[in-house]
């Protein structure tokens, strides 16, 4: 199995409370049909990503970009 990022619990809050389907106001969010458990091993999986596009973005906050099964996701370091 691949190396995946151990996601804090903080960003496991913000990710699945901001952006899990039917839970971010304005957000962008995740499939209804992920999981929980998918929903973070995509991001962990695009974060550990070496072919995945990066940038810095607001706050010279990195960022890196990745299509998993059709979905655009974008990871906030």
């Amino acid at each position: 199995m691949d190396d995946h990022v151990d996601l804090t619990g903080f960003r496991k809050d913000h990710i699945l409370n901001r952006h899990r389907a039917g839970a971010g106001k304005g957000k962008d969010e995740f499939p209804s049909s992920w999981s929980d458990e998918r929903i973070l091993h995509q991001v962990s999986d695009i974060a550990t990503d070496p072919k995945t596009v990066t940038g810095v973005g607001k706050w010279n906050s990195p960022y890196a970009i990745g299509i998993r099964d059709g979905v655009k996701i974008r990871v906030d370091f």
